[in-house]
Parts: C-alpha cells; structure tokens; sequence
C-alpha cells in the first residue's frame, strides 16, 4: 500500500520497496488495493514509483481511481497500467 508507506516514512520507504521488488524480479510495481484506510494512488505516489524503476518495470496505479481526470492524472505520472 503506497499511501501506508508514504503516511509511515516519507519517499524513501516506497522508493526502497520499488528497489527491492525489481531485486526479486517483478514485472511490475503496484500502488495498492484502495481498500487501506491511508488511500489508494496517488500521482504522487506514482511518479516516485516510476522515478524509482526508471522504466524498467511497469508501473499500476491501482485504488481510488473513479474518474477520467483520475487516470490521466495516473498516466501523466508515469502509470503504464491502471486498475478501475
């Protein structure tokens, strides 16, 4: 859950976790559920995850994503996927 990790430590959690999911060979790094109670994408969140694997690996902006101007949003910040 990014927003859990953002509200928990600022960037440098949710980057180190990008970091170690590419480690471990993801194909993807994934925002959250939207069910945690600290929220779900963020574009912020997202430009820190794309940020992080630099293309690399895709990025998903999942959770709380409910309208157009959500997913440009999402897209503009570096999503390559999103979950609605």
């Amino acid at each position: 859950e990014s927003a859990a990790l953002l509200a928990a430590s600022g960037d440098q959690l949710l980057v180190d976790a990008c970091r170690v999911a590419e480690e471990a060979g993801a194909g993807f790094v994934k925002t959250s559920t939207g069910f945690h109670p600290s929220g779900g994408a963020s574009p912020r969140s997202v430009e820190l995850m794309a940020g992080a694997v630099d293309g690399r690996l895709g990025v998903k902006a999942s959770g709380g994503i409910r309208t157009a101007a959500d997913a440009i949003a999402m897209l503009d910040s570096g999503a390559t996927r999103l979950g609605l």
